[in-house]
């Protein structure tokens, strides 16, 4: 309640003119005012119904600032942005004959909008907020032009990597590099099965997670005794497997690693990346359905939009409540679009999808 109250505080002295400096003065004036108000024991309730509603505030603060009679120039460029992108747009269709992929163009509109909103306050996490952007203009380079649908579909872990690299300053260097490792694993499995056409065993890659994740246990005995296991394993089902060619009998060679398990009481390995049991089975279940989908049914190209629910359930259960549509719709944006494109052949104009983004930023935020 505070919180919002505060950030609807903050969007109200937007419209008046004053320095970053006095605006953030004004706010902490509220915020030592409320938590004086808490610390005496009184309730958030009472505590703003003391202070009365943003638009009560900046009403006392009209007779000192006067409102802004001009857009700014950023703001401008916003506004202007879905005129420009359409300009061009029919201009690349009529002259080129682009309409498809030439509606990528119009990410610009949410692009600018971001931009524009990172410069003006400042924020730290620019690249983080638009790599959803960038990762489908890749994506769709690769798909449209190149044919690799997949395993194009890895540049959308530019999203996760921007973010974890955008908090390493509060993460350790092993912690950094567990966070990090099922995304660069991934990638490499997917393009070496690609590549080559050997997915199997090239899957032991992915193991790699697993023992970053052992090397956070506490106990020095327990990490060596697991990361030995587990590496000795691995070496074994290898050599086991390509001697008899017996792969499913091979796999027997982690009943070593199962017994360390049980031995140093570790049934599960913690590792960083999600909090929340539903976060965790989200992950589990959407990789699941990911691989199992692509693999029988040969659509990998639409079968990694599974691995979208992750970064969705992640932000409806994290992100502020006034902004959780706002962060999920670039993902909703892209899965609406590629099954009206992939199984309708709607390419063109399923781009229109795109503008739920800004529509839903602007009803989010009246």
């Amino acid at each position: 309640m505070v919180d919002r109250f505060l950030e609807a505080l903050r969007e109200k002295l937007h419209l008046f003119e004053m320095s970053e400096d006095e605006r953030q003065d004004i706010l902490s004036d509220y915020e030592q005012m409320i938590r004086d108000g808490l610390d005496k024991g009184k309730s958030e309730e009472e505590v703003l119904d003391m202070l009365g509603t943003p638009d009560c505030i900046v009403d006392s603060l009209s007779q000192e600032y006067k409102m802004k009679k001009r857009l700014p120039a950023s703001e401008k460029i916003v506004a202007l942005s879905p005129f420009v992108c359409t300009i061009l747009y029919i201009i690349m269709g009529i002259a080129g004959g682009l309409w498809h992929p030439g509606w990528l163009i119009f990410l610009l509109i949410p692009v600018t909008a971001i931009v524009s909103d990172s410069i003006s306050e400042g924020e730290k996490h620019l690249l983080t907020a638009i790599s959803p952007f960038l990762a489908v203009i890749f994506f769709f380079f690769l798909g449209f032009f190149q044919g690799l649908w997949h395993p194009g579909w890895l540049v959308f872990f530019i999203v996760p990597v921007f973010a974890i690299f955008n908090s390493k300053k509060s993460l350790s260097l092993l912690a950094l590099l567990t966070s990090l490792s099922p995304f660069f694993t991934l990638t490499a499995f997917f393009i070496v099965g690609h590549i080559t056409g050997v997915y199997h065993p090239t899957w032991v890659v992915l193991l790699l997670v697993l023992f970053l994740g052992i090397l956070h246990e506490k106990k020095a005995a327990e990490r060596y005794i697991l990361a030995g296991t587990l590496a000795f394993s691995t070496a074994l089902y290898l050599v086991l497997g390509y001697a008899f060619e017996d792969w499913l009998l091979a796999l027997g060679a982690y009943l070593i690693f199962a017994v360390a398990l049980l031995a140093t009481g570790n049934r599960i390995i913690q590792i960083d990346g999600f909090d929340t049991p539903l976060e965790k089975s989200v992950g589990v279940v959407s990789l699941l359905l990911f691989a199992l989908i692509g693999y029988f049914f040969s659509l990998f190209a639409i079968s990694w939009l599974f691995l979208l629910l992750i970064p969705i359930t992640s932000i409806l259960l994290n992100a502020r409540e006034s902004k959780k549509f706002t962060a999920i719709s670039p993902f909703v944006s892209v899965a609406a679009f590629m099954l009206i494109g992939y199984f309708g052949g709607y390419w063109h104009p399923g781009w229109l999808v795109f503008l739920l983004i800004p529509i839903v930023a602007i009803i989010e935020d009246a």
